[in-house]
């Protein structure tokens, strides 16, 4: 799935993570933040997901809030099962688009 950001740019999730934390210290940097910041953002990308940023309570909500505008997690909605009598199972997922 490739999710683009409102401004058309790939999201987090789109990039490789090295790249993505490359562009998420380079953030950090700019907003004056601490640099452990980037870990701890990109830690809840790879090593332990969230759905969205509001779940990753080890930071603060100012920063939580700032990530939801400027990094969205693009995230596939279930939208519909179907189950045949021969036990297979589909799904349909939403994207957000």
């Amino acid at each position: 799935m490739s999710s683009k950001t409102d401004a058309g740019a790939p999201t987090l999730l789109d990039l490789t993570p090295a790249d993505a934390r490359v562009r998420i210290a380079d953030w950090v940097k700019a907003q004056g933040l601490p640099a452990y910041r980037a870990g701890q953002i990109a830690k809840r990308l790879w090593e332990q997901p969230i759905a969205t940023w509001d779940e990753a309570t080890e930071l603060p909500v100012s920063l939580r809030q700032a990530l939801t505008t400027q990094f969205p997690i693009p995230r596939l909605a279930l939208d519909t099962v179907q189950r045949s009598s021969d036990g297979t199972i589909k799904y349909l997922w939403a994207l957000e688009d």
